[in-house]
């Protein structure tokens, strides 16, 4: 959290160096010279130890990984860094943090969720599932949990598993796009095209934008109409 002290430390700063600006201002000149010199000193410095310190803000796997070296307790921070690696697209250092952030908090229905994502991405089905059920035991509500399983049981083919997931989803979060678009998706595989149809439209309608929705819904607008009499 050492980041978010800059901005609370603006005005801190701002009536120092007022104060010091004055303070130059009333000596006698030779003093001025002096204190102009001694300030330009302080400004180099600092600006020398800014430019060190913006590196560590580079990249979200810099950062974090900074925040972990210097605090291994900041569970927070090891998932940050799961995410980021995952986003960088390194995804068995990404395991290796959401699993360091699942045993410091074995509870915890989020980092438990990560880890099967994580495995998900390293083409360990099994385990994933075995990760993502455990996090459903933890929170039958939880999101991560739910989207993930759901996908897996997409990805794997057992449709109708997924489809109990994602309606599941929709439950906890109405107005979620994506699980209206997994609804919609296993209701494709299993040839359900009218109620496919009817869920990528209301998955549509919460995310105008989303090409991936809409190719969907085109695409099953095409069959239906394909298949009228």
């Amino acid at each position: 959290a050492d980041r978010y002290q800059y901005l609370a430390g603006i005005g801190l700063l701002a009536i120092a160096s007022g104060t010091a600006a004055t303070a130059a201002g009333a000596l006698a000149l030779p003093w001025r010279r002096g204190a102009a010199a001694a300030g330009a000193i302080v400004l180099a410095v600092l600006a020398a130890l800014t430019f060190r310190q913006a590196e560590l803000y580079r990249d979200g796997v810099t950062f974090f990984s900074h925040i972990v070296a210097h605090n291994p307790a900041a569970r927070q921070a090891h998932r940050n860094l799961g995410e980021a690696l995952v986003k960088a697209e390194r995804p068995r250092e990404a395991l290796d943090a959401f699993l360091v952030a699942a045993r410091q908090a074995p509870q915890d229905a989020r980092d438990r969720s990560n880890v099967g994502a994580g495995l998900i991405l390293l083409d360990r089905p099994a385990e994933a599932r075995e990760h993502l059920r455990h996090a459903l035991a933890l929170d039958p509500h939880s999101t991560y949990a739910l989207q993930n399983l759901a996908a897996l049981e997409t990805m794997q083919e057992r449709y109708p598993q997924s489809l109990s997931l994602y309606r599941r989803l929709a439950q906890v979060v109405p107005h979620s796009p994506d699980a209206h678009h997994g609804i919609g998706t296993a209701l494709y595989y299993l040839n359900r095209l009218e109620e496919s149809l009817a869920a990528l439209e209301r998955a549509l309608t919460l995310a105008p934008s989303r090409q991936d929705i809409e190719e969907n819904r085109d695409q099953v607008q095409k069959l239906l109409e394909q298949n009228k009499p």
